[in-house]
């Protein structure tokens, strides 16, 4: 359930007493208000696997990281830059790259930031107010900071993980997000270039805990069957004609939901499952999934004697934690019985 109360409370903790309010004037905008409609967590919503604590959608997610690169970053340019970021994102998010076979990457599915922008006359008239280019706005990837590769740390990867534990997992208390958010920085990196670090080695040991936490979750078969079995039905929506693909970019995810319903019987005994079944021999069940997923992880920088260093150099406990990431593997299938 939407909550707006326990979402404003995650965003005070990322503004920081700092709000930066000149971008309220995007938030009505088409494409923008579209996001409301996606969820961040890429189809795990509409199971009983996790215990989520409230709906998170596309849109609370790129207004968090357009809070915390303000935080940072004080430039309206590149906070406006981090607010558009995923404004190419379809319904079930990244649920569509598993349907489009690229679940190990999922760079797939995502249509580009710049003809939307250029395409929604109400943007480009807001950003020709504030004297910012399309350009400026329109590439996420020229600015370290709000993006980066991995395993650095970015404003869209931190915010990826905190939400994470926070509200998909259930893991965290916002207590524990706002004493790990102090402590973030911007350092030099290894190449001599920007990236958000810790100002310490305690609080980089403890956001990798949440960084293992969701890595795991990501890598673990209850998320692997939700994105694999979503991008199936979306799939059989597609070539029976009850939807197209651009249907994907338009409606949102409650929306095409209800047309799931009216043609797809096994959705209500997936919206209705709590347990998940493993083997590692294929399973004689009619529908079944195995599939790899992206690894998506970070090992963040930290200063040690005001010097900047990767954590994973300095840390034991690090270097295990990641060592038993890496070497991390569910069964090879999953499957509900009754589906």
């Amino acid at each position: 359930m939407y909550n707006r109360t326990e979402v404003k409370k995650y965003f005070d903790v990322l503004c920081n007493n700092d709000y930066p309010s000149f971008i309220e004037k995007y938030f009505n905008t088409e494409e923008m208000c579209r996001l409301k409609k996606i969820g961040q967590f890429c189809g795990c919503d509409y199971n009983e696997f996790y215990d989520i604590k409230f709906w998170y959608s596309r849109f609370d997610h790129s207004v968090a990281t357009a809070l915390i690169t303000w935080h940072l970053t004080k430039d309206k340019v590149q906070t406006l830059a981090a607010l558009f970021h995923d404004l190419g994102t379809p319904a079930f998010s990244h649920c569509i790259d598993f349907m489009l076979g690229d679940s190990v990457n999922q760079e797939t599915s995502e249509q580009s930031v710049k003809d939307i922008i250029s395409n929604s006359s109400n943007i480009c008239s807001i950003l020709i107010s504030d004297d910012i280019s399309i350009e400026d706005v329109c590439n996420v990837s020229k600015y370290p900071i709000v993006e980066n590769k991995s395993p650095k740390l970015c404003v869209d990867r931190i915010e990826g993980v905190l939400s994470a534990v926070y509200i998909w997992l259930n893991a965290w208390p916002l207590e524990k997000i706002k004493q790990v958010y102090k402590e973030i920085d911007i350092l030099n990196n290894e190449d001599n270039k920007s990236e958000i670090g810790f100002k310490d080695i305690f609080y980089g040991e403890l956001f990798f805990e949440a960084v293992y936490e969701y890595s795991i979750a990501l890598q673990s078969n209850e998320d692997k069957f939700t994105m694999q079995y979503i991008a199936d039905v979306i799939k059989k929506l597609i070539i029976s004609d009850k939807i197209i693909v651009e249907d994907l970019y338009r409606l949102g995810e409650a929306e095409i939901i209800e047309i799931i319903k009216e043609n797809e019987k096994t959705w209500d005994i997936f919206s209705k499952s709590t347990f998940l079944k493993r083997a590692n021999k294929e399973p004689k069940s009619s529908y079944f999934v195995s599939v790899e997923s992206k690894k998506r992880y970070v090992i963040p920088l930290c200063k040690i004697n005001d010097k900047p260093v990767r954590l994973d150099k300095v840390s034991v406990k690090t270097e295990k934690l990641l060592f038993k990431y890496k070497n991390f593997k569910d069964s090879k299938y999953s499957y509900i019985e009754e589906m």
